[in-house]
């Protein structure tokens, strides 16, 4: 029997889906949609939309486009690739018309068409509203990390436009009748190339996209996977049965589309070269790849593997491949379902018991965003006592398994419930194990598989993994014709893509969103088919109706978590809901520039420039930002060594005349000897602190230009850069005086300033004053309650106070937010040592 390549797909499980009632699908869209708008609705937090806007700005005022760097000194006049410049000046006059609150709507517009594309596209391959729902449900912990206010939201809408567009082309593809002999005169013909294929109404799209983002050419990509897999069907089909044209009219008309696409790309400001221009910034400057987040291997980074976005990476993967396996028929039979069922779960919990040692609450190594409930639940409550009260009532999970407290353990004792209640029913049982073992496997791919085998680097682990896994099941769904060619063309080439750099995972989950929803279609039908012969039929729509109510539930108490306390990126970040500028952006810092007139060079971070040029260019020149390509390694490699270099940073300050440096700081710092660039600043008294608020330091030059302002607001012993408790005990007795008042403007200037009044804390220590000590130390706490730097730091005071019960409830607190911090657990445990009690 020939394999179904080329006709449409069927129905998922071979029949009707069942019809959920009206309020059901309205309940399930309407906390879908108020759990992606909790996530949306945050803070602006990234950096690069400052630069685009700046783009689209120069562009409105210059009436063309840049093609030599206007806003440095260290780069003026290098080649600059606006490559996104359509997409700059769609966000300036966005930004002109509504300020930053309209970006974020903007944003949130954007990803709520590009889901709801693909959600179009799935609805047409099969899915219907109660698997489609749990997909979207699950998408949205993925691409929530992504979706923000850059120009890839374009690249997101036009990849689910072209992933819809192309599962009707296929289906007409597939209906189009066989040609006749006359094949070749009838492809000839102009009207046979220009019309018929949906692919030409994309032509235009096409030519938008290559003038907004570099994500273009995976619609590129996208267009000839789908071709050349629709031509290598056809051949297969004709090498099997002989009849059948491997070119057909509506598929040349489609070729002849994707080549007048590839053309019709030319016509940009960069020419030729916006087609390898996107290659040579991925591929060849391999510094960009080993430091910034977004380009790095998506199992190989730390940052990434204990994040909300891999969790749900893992558990989409692991979807799709049980979706793709879901109606095979040895599923259905008792005894082959139940031995994988109970095979997977016994083979999780034997791999999970060496993995004990891990810190508390850790949970699958790769991804520490597992943390125990009543970690998680401390986090949203914010109760005192209440992990305290959850740790006892989790005291027989701990007898049940060495890391008993964490969800892994009670995912694992929910999924043995599922299997003993479902013994009659082998596919769900059997399927829900698979699935657990798979996600496993995914969340063990970084760093656990890797340092057990050690002869392998972890991308190669990851990468085997996901072949021995997802491989088999995209090529049997294949087989069986539950997958057009195309879409396992599309599937394989994205997923590579996904693991090689985790920017790309919010693409290959929107173009598998129709294969997930249409699989977990597929094995609610196998559930439903491997019911007792006894069951009655009547009784199936409650059940459905009763999923579909956890389902709603699951989502309305995600919305109101992430309403309550934001959605947890990671363990030490949560996304808030909001509008306005994100606190890592130098709002204030800028503000005191502009009100004071501070001009000229500036040593700025790396993530500060794209905002310096929107606000303060041309009167400051920036010396980095983010236009990588515009820097190149070198200076970037260099700017990275001034940082914790001192000797780099004075070389670098001896070759740049600097004005004044604008650069972030952090009040738990670190552990380089070396210290850097603050070392220097400190160092060189030709520099002063004038400015600084919990994440940000304003240095000026001491000149004339700066004479009066220093005079002003100079800070000639504070430093909150050195901050430590008992550092106000270090400075001279003569000077402690003149200490305190720095510390006390600096309180008075930034009365929610966190560091300003830590600093207050101590320097009131230092003076003997015990009850005004603790008392602003209690009013730091109370202004950053979940802050991991006033936690500590509020440990630490509190311990030199002589209060080891509030410095003990702070450490637990401090914990339980960064259970990697090695020197809190010790520091724990040498206050437990001074007061056993």
């Amino acid at each position: 029997m020939a394999r179904r390549t080329s006709q449409p797909l069927p129905h998922p499980g071979g029949a009707p889906d069942p019809v959920l009632p009206g309020p059901w699908v309205a309940a399930l869209v309407a906390t879908c949609s108020a759990l992606f708008l909790a996530m949306s609705l945050t803070p602006l937090t990234n950096n690069d939309i400052w630069l685009h806007m700046a783009n689209g700005e120069w562009i409105l005022s210059h009436g063309r486009v840049p093609l030599t760097d206007p806003y440095s000194f260290s780069a003026a006049g290098n080649r600059f690739y606006a490559h996104e410049w359509l997409a700059g000046v769609i966000f300036e006059l966005v930004h002109r018309a509504a300020g930053v609150a309209g970006l974020i709507l903007f944003k949130t517009l954007l990803g709520a068409l590009a889901l709801a594309l693909a959600a179009r596209a799935a609805w047409e391959r099969g899915a219907r509203w109660l698997p489609l729902m749990t997909g979207l449900g699950v998408a949205l912990v993925i691409v929530n990390s992504r979706f923000l206010e850059r120009p890839e939201m374009f690249s997101y809408v036009f990849t689910a436009l072209y992933v819809l567009v192309l599962g009707r082309e296929h289906a007409r593809l597939a209906g189009e009748p066989l040609p006749g002999p006359g094949v070749w005169r009838g492809l000839a013909r102009p009207r046979t190339l220009l019309g018929g294929s949906l692919l030409w109404p994309l032509v235009p799209v096409q030519w938008a996209w290559v003038q907004i983002h570099g994500y273009f050419l995976t619609g590129l990509a996208l267009l000839g996977l789908f071709v050349a897999a629709e031509a290598g069907a056809r051949l297969l089909r004709r090498l099997g049965t002989g009849t059948g044209r491997v070119v057909t009219p509506r598929l040349a008309s489609g070729a002849a589309a994707l080549a007048v696409m590839i053309l019709l790309g030319l016509a940009n400001p960069n020419g030729w070269e916006i087609y390898t221009f996107p290659f040579e910034l991925a591929g060849g400057q391999n510094v960009f790849m080993q430091t910034i987040f977004e380009w790095k291997a998506t199992f190989t980074t730390r940052v990434m593997t204990q994040s909300s976005m891999f969790l749900g990476f893992a558990l989409w993967l692991a979807l799709l491949a049980v979706g793709c396996v879901g109606a095979a028929p040895p599923l259905r039979r008792p005894i082959p379902a139940r031995v994988l069922a109970a095979g997977c779960l016994a083979g999780v919990w034997v791999l999970r018991v060496p993995l004990a040692a891990l810190p508390h609450g850790a949970g699958l190594p790769g991804s520490a965003w597992l943390w125990s409930p009543g970690e998680l639940l401390a986090r949203i409550g914010g109760g005192k006592t209440l992990p305290g009260a959850l740790d006892t009532l989790l005291v027989p999970l701990r007898s049940l398994h060495p890391a008993g407290d964490d969800i892994f353990t009670l995912t694992w004792l929910a999924l043995l419930g599922w299997l003993l209640a479902s013994w009659r029913r082998p596919a769900a049982a059997g399927l829900a194990a698979l699935t657990m073992i798979l996600t496993f496997l995914y969340l063990q791919a970084g760093e656990g598989v890797a340092a057990w085998l050690g002869f392998l680097s972890p991308e190669a682990v990851a990468l085997t993994i996901l072949a021995l896994t997802l491989g088999p099941a995209l090529l049997y769904a294949w087989w069986r014709g539950l997958l057009a060619p195309w879409e396992l063309a599309v599937c394989a080439a994205f997923l590579v893509l996904a693991a090689r750099q985790n920017r790309n995972i919010v693409n290959f989950t929107l173009v598998t969103l129709p294969v997930v929803a249409t699989g977990l279609g597929r094995l609610a039908h196998s559930v439903r088919q491997a019911a007792p012969a006894g069951a009655s039929r009547e009784a199936r729509p409650p059940r459905r109706q009763a999923a579909a109510a956890a389902l709603a539930a699951t989502l309305a108490l995600l919305t109101g978590l992430t309403l309550a306390s934001g959605w947890p990126y990671t363990p030490a970040i949560n996304k808030r809901v909001g509008l306005g500028v994100g606190p890592r952006v130098p709002v204030e810092a800028v503000r005191y520039i502009q009100e004071n007139g501070i001009k000229g060079r500036v040593f700025n971070k790396y993530a500060f420039g794209a905002y310096l040029i929107h606000e303060l260019f041309p009167d400051t020149r920036v010396y980095m930002d983010s236009r990588n390509d515009v820097y190149g390694p070198e200076l970037y490699r260099t700017y990275l060594e001034a940082l914790v270099r001192v000797d780099v940073a004075r070389r670098v300050f001896a070759e740049n005349d600097f004005d004044y440096v604008l650069v972030d700081y952090n009040l738990y710092p670190g552990r380089n000897e070396d210290p850097g660039l603050f070392g220097h600043l400190a160092s060189d008294p030709a520099w002063v602190l004038v400015y600084f608020d919990d994440t940000t330091v304003l240095y000026l030059r001491d000149n004339p230009a700066h004479a009066r302002l220093i005079a002003r607001d100079g800070y000639r012993l504070l430093d909150p850069v050195e901050f430590r408790p008992r550092r106000a005990r270090e400075i001279p007795p003569d000077r402690l005086p003149r200490y305190e008042i720095e510390v006390r403007r600096a309180v008075e200037r930034h009365p929610r300033s966190l560091a300003a009044r830590l600093m207050l804390a101590d320097v009131l220590m230092a003076t003997r004053q015990p009850d005004a000590a603790m008392a602003a130390l209690e009013e730091a706490l109370r202004l950053a309650p979940d802050n991991i730097f006033s936690l500590v730091t509020g440990a630490r005071l509190a311990r030199l106070l002589g209060q080891p019960a509030r410095s003990r409830e702070l450490y637990l607190r401090a914990i339980r937010l960064r259970p990697d911090l090695d020197d809190i657990q010790q520091e724990l445990r040498a206050l437990e040592g001074e007061d056993p009690a």
